[in-house]
């Protein structure tokens, strides 16, 4: 991962997860309101299903990610300058370092060993990121009405794991407390949630086979403060309709 361009990216989405804004999609899964979904017209309804669909959001997509979206500086806000500059750099890099290693080992065993390790990487990436901010009950606000310490519990899940998977995943799972406090290192995240009886109380535990249940949450619903499916959506449009 370029990790200047990346890291400014992240640290971006941590000062401003959960706001439904214009720059939602930095650092982001790109999410939209019942009320935005509603006035899109069919062809933007139609690219946004495809888009939140299963097999982009968990197979093609870590793939583009990981190939694609993190090697282009997309992003050409103010003070973002010399991260642009450093992933060219790195993007050049990586351009004569794999070239060397094709030459080296072929390109055909390069690709076959190297590139599903990567996609594979990017599958479990993208799978932790969605379930620790795209569950049902997560937080979203207007900009003018947000809050930090919101966002951070209520809009992260605590994805309680086996022991051995934490370790693998660096932790991630107590997510809110990342969010809380990103200067928390990785091996002290456990110890942080757990010395603090209140976090068993406020964190949103979810569990890898209750996580499943987030494939489906497409939309924010403002009224009831919650995801909700594309299946949900159009049965309430068919019932007022009805009405």
């Amino acid at each position: 991962m370029p990790y200047r361009y990346w890291a400014k990216s992240h640290n971006f989405h941590h000062g401003h997860n959960g706001i439904l804004w214009e720059h939602r999609d930095i650092g982001d899964i790109n999410l939209l309101t019942v009320n935005e979904f509603k006035a899109l017209s069919f062809w933007g309804r139609l690219n946004y299903m495809i888009f939140r669909s299963a097999p982009v959001l968990f197979v093609l997509g870590p793939a583009w990610y990981i190939l694609v979206h993190s090697r282009i500086p997309s992003i050409n806000m103010k003070g973002w300058e010399h991260a642009r500059k450093a992933l060219l750099r790195h993007n050049l890099l990586l351009l004569v370092i794999y070239t060397t290693l094709g030459l080296l080992l072929g390109y055909e065993a390069l690709l076959l060993i190297h590139l599903p390790i990567l996609v594979f990487f990017g599958i479990i990436a993208v799978w932790f990121f969605y379930v620790q901010h795209q569950h049902e009950t997560t937080y979203k606000a207007w900009k003018d009405q947000w809050e930090y310490i919101r966002a951070a519990i209520q809009g992260s899940t605590y994805y309680k794991l086996p022991r051995l998977f934490h370790w693998l995943t660096g932790n991630i799972g107590y997510h809110h407390i990342h969010h809380l406090n990103p200067l928390v290192p990785n091996y002290e995240l456990a110890r942080c949630h757990h010395e603090n009886p209140v976090f068993e109380e406020i964190a949103n535990k979810i569990t890898f086979w209750e996580s499943l249940k987030c494939v489906f949450n497409k939309l924010w619903d403002e009224e009831q403060q919650r995801m909700i499916s594309f299946r949900e959506y159009f049965r309430r449009e068919r019932a007022s309709a009805v009405a």
